[in-house]
């Protein structure tokens, strides 16, 4: 588990004593969605992808992120024959708008919810 994991474990255990220690309700429900809030980002940024995918984010062509990979320019995440690159650690081409299928960790829920609704065509 890495450090940022165990961090929002302490902040879960925060929340937790704010709730059964000091019976306080709001800031412990606050804590636990920002908590919540915090691992989806991580988990997000954690994905694995294909060199298709990778293109398909990137706005790079599948070839040259191979290229890369196989220069060690960017982390091989996969096996030699087939690489996967870590979406934290795709590179993405000049002008197109960052990892656009993926929220910012600054955005918030309620932006999202909206986001998602106008963009399903309701």
């Amino acid at each position: 588990m890495g450090t940022l994991h165990k961090l929002a474990d302490k902040w879960r255990d925060e929340a937790i004593m704010l709730r059964n220690r000091y019976a306080d309700e709001r800031s412990a429900t606050l804590i636990a969605e920002m908590v919540k809030e915090f691992e989806d980002a991580l988990d997000t940024n954690d994905v694995l992808l294909n060199l298709q995918q990778a293109a398909t984010e990137s706005g790079y062509s599948a070839s040259h992120l191979g290229r890369l990979v196989n220069e060690g320019k960017i982390p091989n995440a996969g096996r030699k024959n087939a690489p996967l690159i870590r979406r934290s650690d795709l590179p993405v081409k000049p002008g197109l708008r960052s990892h656009k299928s993926r929220p910012s960790i600054y955005e918030s829920r309620n932006d999202r919810i909206a986001r998602a609704i106008v963009s399903s065509g309701r």
